[in-house]
């Protein structure tokens, strides 16, 4: 897990390095990536929910499906975290939230109609394996580096981002090739 954070934060500091030579003023990247972060950091779980059309359940909504949740964390020593059902017949189940305490699960509808019980607590306890490995912080620094990549990319032709093209001609490729990379 480390490792790859620190992989995560080399590749962070490479993009900046590229966009502080390539890009806009100092200032404004740095404004414009706290706040972002900021908000990734402190958001990131009501974006999820917001962006799957999840709802979080109460224990009366979802007695079965908190019982489970109940129990494992028991097993696992986690808080308990939220439990959030997406109405959809796709069957999925995922985890979110910045740590165990600020966690969320959520399943489909369609996982809870058509797995067994225990089948349906073997894919439970996997998710809460991502909440006890801090596994969601992982991939929230990883979807904002990625993020940050891709308006940077898109928005750099229309703000003439990397100069004039006229006279650093490979430099909207150079920025394209990187973010790839990135």
């Amino acid at each position: 897990m480390f490792f790859i954070i620190f992989l995560l934060v080399l590749v962070c500091l490479f993009f900046l390095a590229f966009l502080s030579h390539y890009g806009p003023p100092w200032i404004f990247m740095i404004i414009f990536i706290g706040l972002f972060m900021g908000v990734q950091y402190f958001y990131s779980d009501k974006m999820v929910l917001w962006t799957t059309g999840a709802q979080v359940v109460s224990e009366i909504e979802a007695p079965h499906l908190h019982g489970m949740i109940t129990r494992l964390c028991a097993l696992a020593d986690l808080p308990k975290p939220q439990i959030a059902i997406v109405r959809t017949e796709v069957l999925n189940a995922f985890a979110a939230g910045r740590s165990p305490n600020k966690a969320f699960i959520a399943v489909t509808t369609g996982i809870r109609n058509k797995l067994s019980p225990a089948e349906l607590e073997a894919v439970l306890a996997h998710e809460l394996s991502h909440v006890k490995n801090r596994d969601m912080a992982v991939i929230t620094i990883a979807s904002f580096i990625s993020t940050v990549a891709f308006y940077f990319v898109r928005y750099s032709l229309y703000f003439n981002i990397g100069g004039d093209r006229r006279r650093e001609g490979g430099s909207i490729v150079l920025v394209w090739l990187v973010s790839i990379a990135v």
